[in-house]
């Protein structure tokens, strides 16, 4: 009996499957009198609310709760000299509001909701005992505090500006009319500079069931009033952008209403289930923290996002062109989530006339940047004697960019570094290779096609030993490394554009786009002859080991790049590669991680650029899917924050493009082949609706060690070659058979109508 009774225990195991996480499982909670670093120059560490637009940072103490509200497009117009910091271009922060009751403290717990992304409060509060429900609106830029107390009391209710940039203008009123705060930027630039501008940002207060009293201001730029609360009855604030909007319960109800089914969607665009606690919270707290801030129609994040506490933020918040601006979007494409990266080629486009003006007048002198001077790139570019007098109907872009066509460091702080907008240009290529969105390719055509030219002139024709030719890329490897032969991110990126260019061409024609044939043509002949990616040898445990370099050493050794990853940039945004590779290159792309390693030790894994890096473009390298979630789990998921930010004191928003690592251990596309479970550690696991290349969504099921089941959903249609998960050993109905062109692996594939679906 006992026997039997086990067998019995041990059938009923193996039809578990691994269950799509609980998000309400996740969800992080704070004394409310303890809520976290609410003010930081990078990312606070509190809660965090958004819509992309409007921002809110959970805060408060002992005495009352409070609100600090930031936006992500409240930039001020400096004069583009750094080090003036009341004369600066950048983001500043805003306002908060506050509710405080009177005499009597707060006793309460915040716990963010991920679900509906509101943060619920309850316990003691002043008198009695509230429940509070915060949120930003999804669909307009309100902060809605809504709630019940179960004791009559009387509340403070405060907005207070923020004045660490004390020249910037203020304006508060306190009355029945209108209670609000306003902030303002100057435009710093001489009278007539056509870069100027000014923004403000405006937090007016209005009350639903709770009448407000003895509305007053301070010198310190504050707006106070007196709520009067009634046991049992709800009531609302609601902090708008017009100090003059009303609003009624019913449309209030219809924002909500609005909000949670925006959220509802969202999570249900894809789901990953990895049986594993931690990864599943890491995920779900990402995909989260994206869809709070970045949305499309709004102003793209920078370093920090919408959630700029203070008017120094680091780096200006600016949009840093070399892997921190696009980081953010690495994982959206697969996640299912694409249409956040819409607005990332905006500043690009803003600024592109002065990025062809840099490309004719400054390209002489990208030697020279902040009194540092690299000699290795005034001696290529005096041996270029072709490149004189700059380069005509192309794009050169400095590191930093800001909105509206600036550049807050200034458009010399090139870092001798030409390879920015090529970066952010394999980035809109992925974009498109996910969607096929041909509007969305008419309008970043005009950066595609400048930085192109750049490259097809820059680009040195070099001849090859067997009689032919290669073009060489040279880039400033590190920023501010000076020119380096064959850059491993610079060739990824700039193989990216031009292939993609070559396979759009029919596209962009039928969009009337023209392509003259001697374009074509020059794009053919570079992506045919650009140079492959560096490979040298170093030294690991005293034995030299050949692996991917991150530039074309003359000696003929490699360079791990340790603790920032450079060397497998190629991979993403390059996509240079994946799993469809010969068993000699996966040997030196697996090499290459453990040169990172063996250059840096643990700090290979602990980089503070190495979050959205080294892990995904390790698990396409083929590296053992169970050593990097273990370095994940060890180096990064110890820093990660309630609010889900990995906090290493100096990144932002770009540490949620982390989530491609996991995504990459679930699906893969390599040059129009699709994986599943390409590197994976053999666990239970399943997914729902991740995206692959082509406008195809997959769902697929791994248990007891094998895929179960595969589901497809094509969007534009197309064919579809996906590596066959089971084997090889059948062919499905309406399926043929064919090979991946590397690893020779068995393929099903299948032609698709726009919106059919297919089972496997």
């Amino acid at each position: 009996m006992k026997l039997f009774m086990m067998i019995v225990a041990a059938s009923a195991l193996s039809v578990l499957a691994v269950e799509f996480p609980n998000l309400t499982d996740f969800n992080p909670s704070w004394e409310s009198a303890k809520p976290g670093i609410s003010y930081s120059t990078d990312l606070p560490t509190a809660a965090m609310l958004g819509n992309g637009s409007l921002g809110a940072v959970n805060a408060g103490d002992g005495n009352h709760k409070h609100f600090v509200l930031t936006r992500g497009d409240l930039w001020s117009c400096g004069d583009f000299t750094p080090g003036k910091d009341e004369k600066n271009i950048g983001p500043i922060s805003f306002a908060e509001f506050a509710i405080g009751p009177g005499m009597y403290s707060v006793k309460s717990t915040d716990t963010l909701d991920l679900p509906t992304a509101m943060l619920v409060t309850e316990g003691g509060f002043g008198k009695g005992k509230v429940r509070l429900e915060t949120y930003v609106a999804s669909t307009d830029d309100l902060l809605i505090v809504s709630g019940v107390s179960d004791t009559d009391d009387f509340w403070a209710v405060h907005v207070t500006l923020h004045k660490e940039m004390s020249a910037f203008p203020r304006e508060v009123k306190a009355s029945p009319e209108g209670f609000y705060g306003r902030r303002f930027t100057l435009n710093l630039l001489p009278q007539g500079d056509p870069r100027g501008w000014v923004t403000n940002a405006t937090a007016a207060v209005n009350a639903l069931g709770a009448e407000l009293t003895d509305f007053s201001t301070t010198d310190d730029w504050r707006a106070t009033a007196w709520a009067k609360i009634r046991a049992n009855k709800p009531f609302a604030f609601i902090v708008a952008s017009d100090p003059y909007r009303r609003f009624t319960w019913e449309e209030l109800a219809k924002i909500r209403a609005a909000h949670t089914a925006w959220w509802k969607e969202w999570w249900g665009r894809s789901r990953v289930a990895l049986g594993d606690t931690e990864l599943d919270r890491f995920y779900c707290g990402q995909v989260y923290l994206l869809g709070a801030g970045a949305r499309k129609g709004k102003f793209p994040p920078g370093l920090y996002g919408i959630w700029v506490t203070t008017d120094r933020p680091k780096w200006h918040n600016d949009f840093h062109l070399n892997y921190n601006y696009v980081g953010i979007y690495y994982g959206c494409f697969a996640a299912n989530r694409c249409e956040v990266a819409e607005p990332m080629p905006d500043p690009l486009l803003d600024y592109l006339p002065q990025a062809m003006r840099n490309a004719k007048e400054r390209l002489q002198q990208i030697d020279t940047c902040r009194g540092r001077h690299y000699k290795n790139t005034r001696d290529y570019l005096d041996r270029r004697p072709d490149l004189a007098n700059g380069i005509d109907d192309a794009a050169l872009f400095p590191v930093s960019l800001g909105p509206w066509g600036t550049a807050p460091e200034g458009h010399d702080s090139l870092w001798s570094q030409i390879s920015d907008g090529v970066f952010q240009c394999a980035v809109i290529c992925t974009h498109w290779e996910y969607t096929l969105d041909r509007d969305y390719l008419k309008k970043v055509w005009p950066l595609l096609d400048k930085t192109a030219n750049f490259f097809l002139a820059w680009c040195e024709k070099e001849p090859a030993g067997d009689g032919g030719y290669r073009y060489n890329v040279w880039d400033s490897h590190w920023e501010g490394s000076g020119l380096q032969k064959n850059s491993a991110p610079a060739l990824g990126s700039v193989k990216h554009l031009f292939e993609t260019l070559v396979e759009i061409a029919p596209v962009l024609r039928e969009i009337g786009i023209d392509v003259p044939a001697a374009k074509l043509a020059a794009w053919k002949d570079l992506n045919e002859h650009l140079s492959d990616l560096p490979v040298g040898v170093y030294a690991i445990g005293g034995k030299p080991v050949k692996m991917l370099s991150g530039v074309e050493n003359a000696d003929g050794s490699a360079n791990p790049s340790g603790g920032n990853a450079l060397n497998l940039e190629s991979v993403i945004p390059g996509e240079a590669f994946s799993f469809d590779v010969t068993g000699d290159f996966r040997t030196l792309a697996t090499n290459a991680v453990n040169g990172n390693v063996a250059l840096a030790g643990d700090k290979a894994w602990t980089g503070i650029n190495q979050t959205p890096k080294l892990f995904a473009t390790a698990i396409r390298a083929g590296y053992p899917a169970r050593s990097v979630i273990d370095a994940f789990k060890t180096h990064q998921l110890k820093i990660m924050q309630k609010n889900f930010h990995i906090h290493d004191g100096v990144h932002g928003v770009e540490k949620i493009g982390a989530i491609e690592f996991i995504q990459s251990m679930l699906i893969q596309c390599d040059h129009g082949y699709v994986k599943v479970f390409p590197n994976w550690t053999g666990a239970d696991a399943k997914f729902k609706n991740l995206r692959a290349k082509g406008g195809f969504l997959l769902s697929a099921e791994f248990k007891g060690g094998k895929v179960i089941h595969v589901s497809v959903t094509s969007e534009k249609g197309g064919c579809l070659r996906l590596v066959d998960p089971f084997g090889g050993k059948s062919v499905p109905p309406g399926w043929t058979r064919g090979q991946t062109r590397n690893s020779r692996e068995p393929t099903l594939e299948r032609d698709f109508q726009p919106d059919e679906t297919g089972e496997l």
